[in-house]
């Protein structure tokens, strides 16, 4: 969510436990920063990625812009290139162009630190 940054350069600062019965895999958690994915993902929440996973149109994807990296929900892969989506309609959509495989992976898991859990 929001417009993109740098993600790998960034120390960890904390851990998550994840389920016992997530599949073996290659996973990173990050943290959501903005609002361009109301109401699904909030400012300040934490997103678990498989990395490098299947994805399919409608998926919830960690993706590779010139700005650095946003998550969105992939609409669709063409030879044009990766069309993304907000969820918000106060931010438009993302073309991915020129990028060799810009989708890192898929949005497994969320943790919300909302009272209510929305």
């Amino acid at each position: 969510a929001g417009v993109g940054r740098e993600i790998w350069d960034e120390e960890c600062d904390s851990w998550v436990t994840v389920p016992d019965d997530l599949a073996p895999g290659k996973y990173v958690a990050l943290n959501v920063r903005g609002d361009s994915m109301l109401p699904l993902l909030h400012d300040g929440d934490t997103v678990l990625v498989s990395m490098g996973s299947a994805y399919r149109n409608g998926s919830i994807v960690v993706a590779r812009t010139d700005d650095g990296y946003v998550v969105k929900r992939l609409e669709r892969v063409t030879t044009r290139g990766v069309y993304l989506e907000s969820l918000n309609s106060e931010h438009g959509s993302v073309l991915i162009k020129d990028i060799p495989k810009p989708i890192v992976g898929s949005v497994v898991l969320r943790w919300c630190p909302h009272p209510d859990g929305t």
